[in-house]
């Protein structure tokens, strides 16, 4: 059934489901197996699944095994079939660089347009040599040397037929353009080129041996001979690599400012290979920034051309990267259907062995981030024969044995988990370099560790974290060093060590606390990461659960909110408010409502001067989640959303609704997927009316930033005639933008909300240009922006606002500061909380200017409706200036009037619910 699901889905082109059925039918086929190991019906599906995944190597063993069952019925006919299927299959990645050459060769010498034209097109790498144009440029340079005339004109010829194919087909001039350069070069010419090429075969060497430093001087080097050879042509391959290179030791800006004047260059010139090239390493330097949508952007900006010039090697490049990406922001369908189309090599001439090393790689982690263990076994089985038998790499062959150890030990097949970790050990230690092999023998331990901690074995698990900690003690900082400790106190809490815990506890959090931005980092590109449960979470729920002391779980979760905020707030490292001195400091008219969402739990505390009330809610991490997604999904697809609304009102506020006091305004610190609830519009099951209704409400990212925000507006109240900047839909670079939508009604908000201000400038469209923008920005009261912003989820001080010359960076915000504003509206979409980070919470523009000194923010949480916001804001402006209300009380106002529009659509939260103030308290 599954597999019938899994082939009609990918009929229809839904190759998410197709993946994921096959993922799930492998599973089902596994525990049949498990229960009737010789099942013939069950081993010829196996056999059937694994091949359509695909996983050649481990379908060919399974159809063996079928056939030790079954070899006389017409089903076993069937699995010989599939078998040579398979046979014939695998010669695509076999082809050596000679091999390739000379079927090129061939092919051009028959005039077989079509069999050379897959030729060229499908072997594009460069580092491997095995691209055409490669070879031919040295053959070329190797007959010239050596006097051999025949044949170097030979080479140049089927050099020229080359180029027109690349023209004929992919509408790129590069190929024919750089046979026309050597075919007029002159001796002199032709010796710089020989040396250039050598220093690129050296650079290459270098690449594989990971010592980048040298790897960029080299490439220096040959595009030097390059252009003294007024060759230009490939020396933008050496610009291209040094652009690679400078990445892998951290300068990704300067790499991408190569990049990006390399892939202008190579726009205007039409070289559409090398524009795949550069755009999909742009694609992966801003993942590498945490820039997710410019990310794919450039990704697919690569994929779309490289399929339009039928570049396989650039398409499954992308793809993977893609799927990547898609990974790193936790969305399943698109890395599915990525991956999928990424194992595709059904048509193929050749398949690079690298690349298909990068499919399974990819390929194992997907479906282990998404708990498809089974196929992720299967990739990752697949992934070692590679590395064994193609790539002979013993590095990834190692990678692959961890991968099997991890996959079999969540699916909780630890002896066979065990297994792989003997294995494994056997490899790391046949590492001849001493560096290297203790470093593989370190991550297989911690590994082993995992295991028998999950396992229930602690007393061995200790053991070897103890060991990985020794083995690790000599570096500054390591992630593993960190998971080691991690894991050696998870075993502690097990065991209800409440001594040692206590004891262990102040280290970890420093270790923690001094590495948290390598510790986020590294978590999202490291499957060997536990990143389910952080350090925190730990420690607060033992404080919670264990000690029965609700206030040092305050204090802990208190301790892990927004620090780095915190940090660019007070300009200095700052430690948090303990509980007795934000009680102390809370304004009398507030009160806070404070949440830790904890893996099995939600503690919920209310907070006041003259209040401290602790509670727990008990459900599962992942079940709220997915009743907070439900929610939005309603809400924003603009259906009912009441039940759902109710429903998180239960969880969230029904607890504490007796004790809160409704002429308070309502300060609410959410956690994780909380900072998504539109706590506006979650709905008392006793009353059926919205939160916002009983209730102001604002949010802030901790209680000490809330606190410290509040001062900055006390201090920034004393104006009594506001001054106000307005922005309105900036004519943002569209070439560079593509993406993003014109925002309709912008300009017409940002006009009539000056004119509500005695004292106002208004830039709008092209007016609102850079320059003008960062002139006003300090000599306003309040701002108001209606526009595009892109944040970064991993680097706040990267976001940015779109402006009609460039953007404004948030680093350019932060460096210079806002100390006059003291209110900023974002009335544009996804400008509040576009995703919540750890730790650090809510992430995009309204953090960014809350770390500029700007002590309130008004943001949005979804893709507003562009009619329904320039009324929300307008009449929230005019609230604020005509009745003097205050910002909290204006849009709370406003939201409220909104239910009763005339315009019956704009009543549903989706239109009004968007919008929540953030930061501090402000009596203005």
């Amino acid at each position: 059934m599954l597999l019938e699901k899994a082939k009609q889905a990918e009929t229809e082109e839904r190759f998410d489901e197709s993946m994921e059925n096959k993922a799930l039918s492998l599973q089902a086929i596994n525990r049949a197996l498990e229960i009737d190991p010789v099942m013939t019906e069950a081993l010829f599906n196996k056999a059937l699944v694994l091949q359509k995944m695909p996983a050649p190597e481990q379908a060919r063993t399974a159809w063996n095994k079928y056939l030790e069952k079954d070899s006389a019925s017409p089903w076993a006919d069937e699995a010989r079939k599939n078998l040579e299927l398979l046979r014939r299959q695998t010669g695509i990645s076999e082809k050596d660089k000679s091999q390739i050459w000379q079927d090129f060769l061939s092919a051009y010498r028959r005039q077989d347009d079509a069999l050379a034209w897959k030729i060229a097109s499908q072997t594009k790498e460069l580092i491997t040599g095995v691209m055409v144009q490669q070879q031919l440029t040295q053959s070329f340079l190797e007959a010239s040397q050596q006097s051999q005339k025949e044949e170097a004109n030979e080479i140049l010829s089927a050099f020229v037929y080359l180029g027109e194919l690349e023209k004929q087909n992919a509408g790129d001039s590069y190929f024919a353009e750089l046979a026309g350069f050597y075919r007029n070069s002159n001796q002199t010419q032709q010796q710089k080129l020989r040396e250039a090429h050598a220093e690129m075969q050296k650079g290459y060497e270098l690449l594989f041996a990971r010592n980048w430093k040298s790897a960029i001087e080299t490439f220096q080097r040959a595009k030097r001979g390059f252009s003294e050879a007024d060759n230009y042509w490939e020396a933008t391959i050496a610009e291209y690599q040094i652009g690679y290179s400078l990445c892998q030791i951290k300068k990704i800006k300067e790499s991408n400012e190569r990049l990006l004047a390399l892939s202008d260059f190579a726009r205007r010139k039409h070289y559409r290979w090398l524009q795949v090239l550069v755009d999909g390493w742009l694609g992966s330097n801003y993942s590498l920034l945490g820039e997710h949508s410019k990310a794919i952007f450039y990704n697919q900006k690569s994929l779309k051309t490289a399929e339009e010039i039928s570049d396989t090697y650039n398409i499954q490049k992308a793809l993977t990267q893609l799927a990547h990406e898609y990974w790193l922001i936790g969305d399943s369908r698109k890395t599915l259907f990525n991956i999928y189309r990424s194992l595709d090599s059904s048509n193929l001439y050749f398949l690079s062995s690298r690349q298909k090393s990068r499919n399974l790689l990819f390929a194992t982690e997907s479906l282990y981030r998404f708990k498809f263990y089974d196929a992720a076994a299967a990739f990752a089985a697949e992934e070692f024969y590679v590395a064994q038998n193609e790539t002979k790499d013993k590095w990834l062959s190692h990678t692959a044995r961890n991968h099997l150890a991890l996959i079999y030990g969540k699916a909780e097949k630890y002896q066979v988990a065990l297994g792989e970790i003997e294995a494994s050990f056997r490899l790391a230690n046949s590492f001849e370099e001493e560096a290297m092999r203790q470093t593989q023998i370190a991550k297989t331990r911690l590994i082993l560790a995992h295991l028998q901690r999950e396992a229930g074995e602690c007393e061995k698990a200790i053991i070897n974290y103890n060991q990985v900690i020794k083995d690790y003690e000599q570096t500054d900082f390591s992630i593993n060093k960190y998971e080691a400790r991690k894991g050696r106190f998870l075993c502690f809490i097990a065991q209800k060590d409440d001594l040692t815990i206590k004891e262990e506890t102040p280290a970890l959090l420093r270790m923690f606390d001094q590495n948290r931005r390598t510790i986020a980092e590294e978590s999202n590109r490291n499957i060997f990461f536990d990143n389910e449960q952080s350090i925190y979470d730990l420690v607060t729920d033992h404080a919670y659960t264990r000690l029965k002391d609700a206030e040092q779980a305050f204090n802990y979760a208190e301790n892990s909110r927004a620090r780095s905020l915190l940090d660019v707030i007070e300009n200095n490292p700052s430690q948090p408010f303990l509980l007795p001195e934000i009680r102390q400091k809370i304004p009398p008219g507030v009160q806070i409502v404070y949440y830790a969402v904890l893996a099995d739990k939600v503690l919920i505390w209310q907070i006041s001067d003259t209040k401290f009330i602790a509670l727990d809610v008990p459900l599962d991490s992942a079940a709220l989640a997915a009743k907070i997604q439900n929610h939005t999904k309603f809400l924003t697809e603009k259906s009912d959303s009441r039940q759902a609304a109710k429903e998180l009102y239960r969880i969230l506020l029904a607890p504490v609704a007796e004790t809160l006091e409704p002429d308070k305004s309502l300060c609410i610190i959410p956690d994780k997927t909380l900072f998504s609830v539109p706590f506006a519009a979650l709905v008392s099951p006793q009353t059926n009316k919205y939160l916002i209704e009983d209730y102001a409400l604002f949010l802030a990212p901790s209680a000490t930033v809330f606190l410290k925000l509040t001062e900055t507006a006390r201090r920034k109240s004393g104006t009594q005639t506001e001054t106000v900047l307005s922005i309105g839909n900036p004519s943002f670079s569209r070439r560079e933008y593509p993406e993003l939508a014109n925002l309709p009604g912008a300009s017409r908000e940002a006009e009539e909300i000056a004119a509500l201000y005695n004292s106002a400038k208004a830039f709008v469209g092209r007016e609102a240009v850079k320059e003008q923008v960062v002139n006003n920005l300090n000599k306003a009261d309040v701002l108001h922006f209606a526009g595009h912003y892109v944040a970064n989820a991993k680097s706040p001080s990267l976001s940015k606002m779109l402006l009609a010359s460039s953007d404004l960076s948030v680093e350019e915000i932060a460096q210079m500061k806002l100390p006059r504003a003291r209110l900023m509206i974002l009335s544009a979409c996804e400008t509040g909380v576009e995703k919540f980070y750890n730790g650090e919470g809510m992430i995009g523009a309204a953090r960014s200017f809350l770390a500029a000194d700007v002590p309130l923010v008004v943001a949005s949480q979804w893709m507003v409706d562009s009619e329904a916001t320039a009324e929300l804001m307008t009449e929230f402006h005019r609230l604020r200036k005509e009745q003097g209300l205050t910002t909290i009380a204006a849009l709370r106002q406003a939201q409220i009037n909104m239910l009763a529009a005339e315009n019956m659509q704009f009543r549903e939260p989706f239109y009004w619910a968007a919008f929540l103030p953030i930061g501090g308290y402000a009596e203005y």
